[in-house]
């Protein structure tokens, strides 16, 4: 996780067990977003946190058991009813959780030692999470300072760029607000369409599409009244033109503008003028 002075240095006051932690933490990727709690701790790790003299015999028969022994037994420490315990084993029955417990019991007491050592490992747990967030920290600062560095570095060079490559990208109409803009431009009584007749059961599928949350669903229905040559035909491509700019394809939109020109005259005098204007 590269060079972190400032964590290195708090160490001093926490021992010698959490800096060995943190250059455990700085050559393995530690996956906090599963989670770590004292059943979790990685071997590498859990050969770091120290253990108590008297403990260390029942530490090794619990790093002994079984993932699911271990979990049995940890419950127990905490004094949890045998009833929670076997809800929470969702792949043991109430049979095997008792024949668990019995050989568990064998071995070691839930209470006393093995309580101490999950507490411990519990506190270690939460305390790792923290030196992990302490040096994504300071590792994020540093890619920060080289980020800044090669930015002023580059800086000239990225100006240049902007304005020979990037800067028709930058004007770019923003074709979503537009289409937000111009969808209620020409209006569509869906209530007083005559359903009935085969167009325009159509046309009204049409403008449930278009009116939906993803009204480019609407362009075959659309291109079918054009290409059909329907009563609905400039209309149908008004709106079949407002999906293309919908979905950011400037072109086509235009496109279908000037068809509609040649097609009705007067039904594109009544398209908003604006609309050219802000293609451009």
């Amino acid at each position: 996780m590269g060079t972190v002075s400032n964590v290195s240095a708090e160490m001093t006051v926490f021992g010698v067990e959490e800096q060995k932690i943190i250059e455990w933490l700085k050559a393995h990727h530690l996956d906090e977003q599963s989670g770590l709690d004292e059943l979790t701790i990685p071997p590498g790790l859990l050969l770091l946190i120290p253990t108590d003299p008297e403990d260390r015999e029942t530490a090794e028969i619990i790093d002994g058991l079984t993932e699911t022994d271990r979990k049995i037994l940890n419950y127990l420490s905490k004094g949890l009813p045998d009833e929670v315990i076997v809800e929470s084993l969702e792949s043991e029955s109430p049979e095997g959780y008792w024949i668990r417990k019995e050989q568990i019991l064998k071995l070691v007491d839930p209470k006393g030692p093995a309580a101490r050592i999950f507490a411990g490992r519990r506190k270690w747990a939460e305390r790792i999470l923290e030196l992990a967030d302490e040096l994504d920290r300071e590792a994020e600062k540093i890619r920060n300072r080289k980020r800044m560095r090669i930015s002023v570095i580059l800086s000239p060079f990225f100006l240049v760029a902007c304005y020979f490559i990037f800067w028709p990208l930058l004007v770019r109409p923003d074709t979503a607000a537009l289409f937000d803009k111009y969808r209620e431009s020409v209006s569509v009584d869906t209530t007083i369409i005559d359903t009935t007749n085969y167009n325009g059961s159509r046309w009204y599928d049409a403008m449930v599409e278009f009116y939906s949350d993803d009204p480019a669903t609407s362009q075959p229905l659309l291109q079918e009244l054009i290409d059909e040559g329907t009563e609905y035909l400039p209309k149908a491509r008004w709106f079949l033109s407002l999906t293309y700019l919908r979905q950011g394809d400037i072109r086509e939109c235009r496109s279908q503008l000037s068809v509609i020109k040649e097609e009705d005259p007067e039904f594109y005098q009544t398209i908003p003028r604006r609309l050219l204007t802000d293609l451009r």
